[in-house]
Formats: C-alpha cells, sequence, structure tokens
C-alpha cells in the first residue's frame, strides 16, 4: 500500500499478541494501529503490543467484555505506549481520531430511551448504601466494574462537541441490526467521513446519509485504513 494507513484491528478476545505479530509481518510501515475493543488480556496491553515496530502509535477502546473480569480490565488499562481512546479525540497520522467505547446498558442508557442516570456522579451517589459496608474488590473507580464499561451521556454529549476525522466505537450505528442512532449523531456532529465499529464480529461497509462510510470489522479482523480523506475509505 503506497498511500499512508492506519491498521484496525476487529475484537482480538484474547489474541492481541499473535495479531501483533501479524500486523509486524504484513503491515509493517503502517502509522498507527487501532483496537477496536473486547482485548480480554490475559497480560499487561504493553506487554502484548511489544512485537509491534516502535514507530506505530497504538491505540484502543475497551469493548463490554473487557469489564466483564477484573483482571481482563487492569490488563487493558496496563496501557504503556497504547493510548486508550474512549471519550477522546487524539491526532494519529496526522488525523483526529474518535473513540467511543463500552457498550449500551438498559441500567444506564439503552437509546432511543432517555438516560436513566445523567452522569456517574448521580449513579454513584445511588451505591451509597451499598458502600457503606465496603467496597467489593470487584469493583473499579468507585463502580461496579461492568457498569464502569456502561455508554455514558454526559461522555457522549462531551465527545460529540470535538471534531474528528475517523470514530471508532465498539457498539455499532444504524447501518447494523443491532445497532443505534446515537452512534449517527455523534458521528454527524463530529463531522468525521468515516466510522469504524467492532462488537458485532461482521465484516461489511455500508454508508449512512450521502457520505458517512460505516466499516464493521470481523471477529479479530485486520484492515488496513488510509489516512487521505480523499484516497480510496479502505482496501
Amino acid at each position: 500500500m503506497s498511500d499512508p494507513y492506519l491498521v484496525v484491528v476487529g475484537d482480538p478476545h484474547g489474541r492481541v499478541a499473535e495479531l501483533c505479530r501479524q500486523i509486524a509481518e504484513q503491515h509493517p510501515t503502517a502509522s498507527a494501529v487501532i483496537f477496536l475493543g473486547d482485548l480480554t488480556l490475559d497480560q499487561p496491553l504493553t506487554d502484548a503490543i511489544s512485537e509491534l515496530p516502535d514507530s506505530m502509535e497504538v491505540a484502543f477502546i475497551p469493548g463490554n467484555h473487557d469489564y466483564d473480569r477484573p483482571d481482563y480490565y487492569d490488563y487493558m488499562m496496563a496501557s504503556g505506549r497504547a493510548v486508550n481512546l474512549d471519550g477522546v479525540v487524539v491526532t494519529m497520522g496526522g488525523m483526529r481520531l474518535a473513540g467511543l467505547g463500552g457498550h449500551f446498558q438498559g441500567k444506564i442508557w439503552y437509546p432511543p430511551e432517555p438516560p436513566r442516570f445523567q452522569s456517574r456522579e448521580v449513579y454513584e451517589a445511588s451505591l451509597g448504601p451499598v458502600k457503606k459496608s465496603g467496597v467489593p474488590d470487584t469493583w473499579r473507580e468507585g463502580t461496579p466494574l461492568r457498569v464502569l464499561g456502561a455508554i455514558w451521556s454526559e461522555d457522549v454529549d462531551r465527545l460529540a462537541q470535538e471534531s474528528a476525522d475517523i470514530l471508532f466505537s465498539h457498539e455499532a450505528p444504524s447501518t447494523h441490526r443491532h445497532g443505534f442512532e446515537e452512534l449517527d449523531r455523534v458521528a454527524s456532529c463530529l463531522g468525521v467521513s468515516r466510522l469504524v465499529h467492532g462488537h458485532q464480529h461482521e465484516s461489511y461497509e455500508a454508508f449512512i446519509g450521502d457520505g458517512l462510510l460505516v466499516i464493521g470489522l470481523g471477529l479479530a479482523e485486520i484492515r488496513a485504513v488510509t489516512i487521505c480523506p480523499l484516497c480510496s475509505a479502505a482496501r
């Protein structure tokens, strides 16, 4: 591939180190590698990505299964050089990359229904009676681990005020039968030309409206995506 490009990886489910070896062999000139969640690591992320060339930038968003067990979460957060894209916009390879990890949960927010909790602060206040007996060691940041992996409306609203070139999400937008129009809205607010997602383990391409290209990645799929917005969107 002659044009500058980055590599995106569909849900690895425990295969991060193996996939990094493949990327190092097959895409040594990629400017960056982005993981779309569900890493489910058996070692710290910084070790799992150690075989990638030092020249490659690395980023990830958490998936729902990364909150299934404390060790999955702790290994993911031991990220070293890898940047957590969840809820932020970061410049890599000359492009502004936005990320939205986690998944929608009925107890917090499941669009198109309105949020049951507008913020983490409100939710955490509701946990007061539980915390009186001590915080379980399976919790993180003062919150049950699985709930920590929810998509929160306050994060989405803040992200929607930014601008970016590509949005990476774990959940799917409306182009997938199990997707959410809320992701369409966020992409529109960001002004992105592409939205790349995982979670559903289906490889496809579709369009929202006249120009927003959606790329869904299959299980552990490795996809090279051109950086130049005017170039072919994916190869």
